[in-house]
């Protein structure tokens, strides 16, 4: 059976011989790591001028502070008004609409605590009625039913993030020894990783389900894989929930040349001038061992809500990367492209097969084609994780053209699988039989992700080492 879901980007180098030819070997993959987060409760800053410059680092993750929270910058003007990140049209900055507001009860004690004062309940009620900076439900509702837009006077905009049953006294009771157990889990399947073509095992991994970029330092500083020398690209997204997509790869292979955080623009059904976020797309141009690819490191919109109503979502993800991938290959239709990711949808589905047109068989791909190399695995049943009893493809390695034309001298597809351990499947309780997860609810399982890692194998002739520094 073959292995599943990670997605990790790796090159492994191994002697290969066929017709005498000698082949260099790159292992490249996808891993969810399934809810890697710190263990504090965290708030997220999000720059206006960061953004409107450019900056793809502005949105900034910090720990939990009530007074910051309470007297962030742009609430100066309204005390008790909230700005709900997720909501916020970003490109329309520094406007917000009414809907991305929220009302807080007037707190007497927070009030104050800040302001040192001491009033009694009556001197509180009569400072809400007489104070313009804060609001009684009344006030508010009239506020956001005038439809107007608010200005936003600063330079940042400070949100909570969901994140508090990821801690020591949330209801997962998450410690910092779950944590390093968590770590050392992780860093036990991606050491294993295409270790059966080289000792030095995955270069390129592709991640999803990440908190922040220090996650993936502390995994990377585990016993396991700190003498890989891995580093990471990861930026920190608008998503309520907080976890985003990374790329981890060996510096000795693989140098970045430059990155970007890709939003994917998705609006309410209902009421289209309402803005929500998914995680934004990782797109990393390098160099694997001097040949330019690139990278883009997915987690698409969720099936909540069924399958069918929430796909346009995972439509709408697959189009801004077919977008962008369509205009590299106008310029080049050998241009090197691997698209990864937790998918949520099976090679099948719309978003894979059509928007993407990801082909199935290597006889129907031309050039600045996209080609799925797992899909026949997933039709002889290999799928990377399960829910329910049903199993799924979700987490996919797709290649372009150039990965499978043999007319192009570049990196070349050798293999691909879904990557399967005993150890990483559950062998009783009621998730028997799927991936041997971390969390079960909120109980703690002690496994590994809730996903399998996905991997391809790719290989070229091997090239001189001119320098000899091997």
């Amino acid at each position: 059976m073959k292995k599943c879901s990670l997605f990790i980007l790796s090159i492994v180098f191994s002697s290969v011989y066929a017709q005498e030819l000698k082949y260099e070997i790159a292992v490249i993959g996808f891993y969810n790591l399934e809810n890697l987060f710190d263990t504090d409760s965290s708030m997220q800053s999000v720059n206006v001028d960061n953004y409107l410059t450019g900056d793809p680092e502005y949105v900034q993750p910090e720990t939990y502070s009530d007074e910051k929270y309470y007297s962030a910058a742009w609430n100066k003007e309204f005390e008790n008004i909230r700005i709900s990140k997720s909501k916020i049209d970003i490109t329309k900055l520094p406007v917000i609409p009414m809907s991305a507001l929220s009302f807080e009860k007037p707190n007497r004690k927070e009030f104050n605590k800040i302001y040192k004062k001491n009033l009694s309940k009556s001197e509180f009620k009569e400072e809400i009625n007489k104070n313009p900076k804060l609001f009684s439900k009344k006030e508010f509702d009239e506020f956001v039913k005038s439809g107007d837009t608010f200005t936003l006077q600063s330079k940042e905009i400070v949100s909570k993030v969901n994140d508090t049953d990821n801690t020591p006294k949330g209801s997962r009771q998450y410690t910092g020894a779950v944590y390093e157990d968590k770590l050392n889990k992780l860093a036990s399947v991606i050491s294993e990783l295409g270790k059966n073509y080289s000792k030095d095992g995955v270069v390129l991994l592709g991640l999803s389900e990440i908190e922040n970029k220090q996650v993936v330092e502390d995994l990377i500083k585990t016993s396991a894989l700190k003498k890989s020398g891995f580093s990471v690209e990861e930026y920190d997204c608008m998503y309520s929930r907080g976890v985003d997509v990374g790329l981890m790869y060996q510096t000795k292979y693989f140098k970045v040349l430059q990155s970007h955080t890709i939003q994917v623009p998705l609006f309410d059904d209902k009421k289209e001038t309402v803005r929500y976020y998914s995680r934004d797309v990782l797109w990393v141009e390098g160099e694997l061992l001097g040949e330019k690819v690139h990278v883009f490191v997915n987690h698409w919109p969720s099936r909540f809500g069924g399958e069918m109503k929430s796909s346009p979502g995972r439509e709408k993800a697959a189009q801004v990367c077919k977008e962008i991938i369509d205009s590299l290959m106008k310029i080049d239709p050998n241009t090197q492209v691997i698209l990864m990711g937790d998918l949520n949808d099976d090679p099948h589905n719309k978003s894979i097969a059509e928007v993407l047109s990801a082909k199935k068989d290597v006889i129907d791909v031309n050039a600045g084609d996209l080609y799925n190399p797992l899909f026949k695995d997933n039709k002889k049943g290999y799928s990377s994780l399960a829910y329910r009893g049903s199993w799924n493809l979700f987490d996919q390695v797709i290649l372009s053209s150039s990965f499978v034309d043999e007319k192009v001298s570049s990196w070349k597809l050798h293999d691909a699988e879904i990557v399967y351990n005993p150890d990483w499947v559950n062998r009783f309780g009621g998730y028997e039989g799927g991936p041997n997860r971390s969390y079960g609810g909120n109980n703690y399982q002690g496994g590994f992700s809730d996903h399998l890692p996905s991997v391809v194998y790719l290989k070229r002739v091997a090239q001189e080492d001119k320098d000899k520094d091997g």
